[in-house]
């Protein structure tokens, strides 16, 4: 089966693989990073690992046309700023799984800038099932358990995240049709979100040159699991643009992608299974948040579930 031309099923890959990462950042966020210049700027840094594989001819570029390019390298400089801003709404309250139940309001938001932006229009069953799948998103803001958690402070700092990932979806969509050429395309929005990554120590109090030391501090002591959780994160992007990049629509890949949720909180639930004999006191630490509310959660995943079938 070719997965990596077939967009359905490669789109279902990119939730899995940043579920995987969700979690690692849960303890990254309890244990290993300052604050959020540390997780968006790593998450940067790694972003230029594609372009290593160019020199070897493993992958080609070639210099698209000026629309498509600047598209494309503004796209990733956009993808880069929304995770900053994740990363602000973990150290808020870190519960990765009703974080990402958040991004999938990005679910309605995408539809409608890709209608307003590229002109995308979709079949009136495709939008019923955008809309159910939004309704299942917001059933989670319904549970007080999750409101008493931290829901709106949460969502607050989520609202730029959400609008910055779901522009650069669209951005993303128009310069893979604009070019007809993945690889190039990708590039330049890893080159994007590089650049991005590391600018924004110019903005950190910490300052610029502290900053990068701070943190290659923290790449000498981590190496092994950052090389993990990025490789894991850029997978996950790499597989999200391939399906943005096939798609009949960007819409699409926004409705499977709003499930990071229900694989969160399997692999969570999984996780603390695995470390409640071992040390019960790290396990209650790092993963109790996560199931907080976990029936609402659940219903709502069945609900955005069942708005991807329809969209299929």
């Amino acid at each position: 089966m070719d997965i990596w031309n077939n967009w359905l099923l490669i789109a279902f890959v990119a939730p899995f693989l940043w579920a995987l990462v969700n979690i690692i950042d849960v303890y990254f966020v309890e244990s290993v990073y300052e604050d959020e210049y540390d997780g968006a700027m790593i998450s940067g840094i790694f972003q230029i690992a594609p372009w290593l594989l160019v020199p070897f001819g493993m992958i080609s570029f070639t210099l698209p046309a000026t629309e498509a390019g600047l598209l494309a390298f503004f796209g990733g400089s956009l993808f880069l700023f929304s995770f900053f801003f994740y990363f602000r709404a973990l150290f808020s309250k870190n519960d990765v799984a009703l974080i990402q139940v958040l991004w999938s309001l990005s679910v309605p938001l995408v539809p409608f800038l890709a209608w307003l932006f590229i002109g995308e229009r979709l079949a009136l069953l495709q939008y019923m099932g955008i809309v159910i799948a939004f309704i299942g998103a917001i059933c989670l803001s319904l549970d007080p358990k999750i409101r008493s958690n931290g829901f709106a402070a949460t969502a607050r700092i989520m609202v730029l995240a959400i609008f910055l990932l779901s522009l650069s979806m669209v951005i993303e969509a128009r310069a893979y049709t604009l070019a007809g050429d993945f690889w190039s395309i990708f590039l330049l929005f890893s080159l994007g979100a590089a650049i991005t990554g590391t600018g924004l120590s110019f903005f950190d109090k910490k300052g610029y040159a502290d900053r990068l030391q701070h943190i290659a501090g923290l790449s000498r002591k981590y190496f092994l699991v950052f090389f993990l959780a990025e490789t894991l994160a850029l997978l996950g992007t790499l597989t999200s643009q391939r399906a943005i990049d096939l798609s009949p629509a960007v819409s699409f890949v926004a409705v499977i992608e709003s499930l990071v949720p229900a694989f969160v909180l399997g692999i969570s639930f999984l996780l603390s299974v695995m470390l409640f004999e071992k040390n019960r006191k790290l396990a209650r630490r790092l993963y109790r948040d996560q199931l907080v509310g976990i029936r609402m959660k659940m219903a709502s995943i069945a609900i955005i579930a069942f708005g991807i079938y329809l969209i299929a």
